[in-house]
């Protein structure tokens, strides 16, 4: 009988298999680069939010390192949240500095989420402190109340 491949007793064949898949991978991939994408994807900000319910309201905090009040603006119209600004580069227009790693990312945002029916912004508000921007939406107690009809038989 003819072997394509012949066992050999000195080579453990998982380590062999698990090579040679480690090879195969390593081929598929050698022109992909992860360090070139996150630099090539690094310019874009896109600031991370979290959002919690608590009884008689909703914290929406979102995370703004590096910028000013003046950066951003925050609306809401047809049940849409908006946050949206803009992140600069922070070197000065003509420096000469040569960067050698730039792992800050900058550029325009824009985050939108649609809120649940029953709001009150006028009892809302907004409080921008140390990078982070908590938006307190309360609830609107009227709508969020059950109501029960009196059913009449006559």
């Amino acid at each position: 009988m003819r072997y394509l491949w012949k066992p050999n007793t000195n080579v453990d064949s998982r380590n062999f298999l698990d090579t040679r898949f480690q090879s195969l991978v390593d081929d598929l991939f050698k022109d992909f680069s992860l360090e070139q994408w996150q630099q090539k994807n690094a310019s874009r900000f896109v600031p991370k939010i979290n959002v919690m319910e608590r009884e008689h309201e909703y914290v929406i905090t979102t995370e703004l390192p590096g910028l000013e009040e003046k950066d951003f603006e925050v609306s809401m119209e047809d049940g849409v949240l908006r946050i949206k600004g803009e992140k600069r580069h922070h070197f000065e227009e003509g420096d000469k500095a040569t960067s050698y790693r730039y792992e800050s990312s900058y550029g325009a945002f824009e985050r939108a989420l649609t809120l649940p029916e029953g709001i009150d912004l006028e009892k809302s508000k907004a409080q921008f402190k140390n990078g982070l921007l908590t938006l307190t939406i309360a609830k609107n107690k009227a709508e969020s109340k059950v109501h029960k009809f009196k059913i009449d038989t006559h």
